[in-house]
């Protein structure tokens, strides 16, 4: 039985299942659209880390005024034998024969693992945490799963974030591109269908400045990928050679008159 699934195998037909994050860059994968490699821990594998006899009597035990004993409790009860097999199969297809740095993230929440050992001390440290948050709160653990993204960590010349349309610009005609520095940033506003640049403004400093006709291509990207999505998202980009691979993904909700 497998529970896990690799950004390929969902699309956003599974949002419900695997976050919407994971299944919107699925739908990305299977459209052609380079994205770095990424896996997801569905709510399936949120329930099973909650199914065991031993957790099942720990959930019991919750106590809103002591949150830091039943965080102790739930740390102390083992990981599903199973669920992590499975989490150490899916990093080794990740990062190959030898270890690399994965990012693990929820909707609100990011860390990095290097190892298969630290990605299941995260995937743990995750829901544990949330675990307390709804024993805190008086919820209920069993309908608030907490899905998880792990994707590559990956290293690039450029890098940056692509509205594909943003609150701020006057039209869904233009794109936004924010190239990332050091100490500053370079915001691009790309008009879609020609890639002509409309405007560029620098915040902080920006030694090396970021010529446009590196950029112009993600303005056909943004096109496309709203086309895939049937909306507007922030994505991360990361620039190799002479193409763009992007990870992180949000909806961008716009007011329109």
């Amino acid at each position: 039985m497998r529970t896990l699934a690799f950004l390929e195998e969902i699309g956003l037909g599974e949002a419900a299942s695997f976050g919407e994050e994971a299944a919107a860059l699925g739908n990305l994968v299977k459209a052609g659209i380079p994205v770095v490699p990424a896996f997801a821990l569905p709510r399936a594998a949120y329930a099973e880390f909650l199914g065991g006899k031993p957790m099942r009597k720990v959930l019991a035990l919750c106590d809103s005024r002591r949150p830091e004993e039943f965080r102790r409790l739930l740390f102390a009860v083992p990981f599903p034998p199973r669920l992590g097999e499975e989490v150490r199969e899916s990093y080794r297809r990740l990062s190959g024969p030898r270890d690399t740095v994965l990012s693990v993230r929820t909707e609100d929440e990011e860390e990095r693992a290097g190892s298969a050992e630290e990605l299941l001390a995260l995937v743990r440290k995750f829901w544990v945490e949330h675990l307390s948050g709804i024993c805190e709160r008086g919820g209920n653990f069993y309908q608030e799963p907490l899905p998880l993204l792990v994707q590559q960590e990956v290293t690039a010349s450029r890098a940056g974030n692509l509205f594909t349309s943003a609150p701020e610009l006057e039209s869904p005609d233009f794109c936004l591109v924010e190239v990332i520095h050091p100490e500053g940033k370079e915001l691009f506003v790309f008009e879609k269908g020609t890639g002509e640049v409309i405007k560029r403004t620098v915040s902080g400093l920006v030694e090396e400045p970021t010529a446009k006709e590196e950029l112009r291509d993600l303005s056909s990207w943004a096109a496309r990928i709203e086309r895939v999505l049937g909306t507007a998202y922030l994505l991360g980009w990361q620039r190799f050679g002479e193409g763009f691979v992007f990870s992180r993904l949000k909806r961008i909700f716009l007011s329109r008159p």
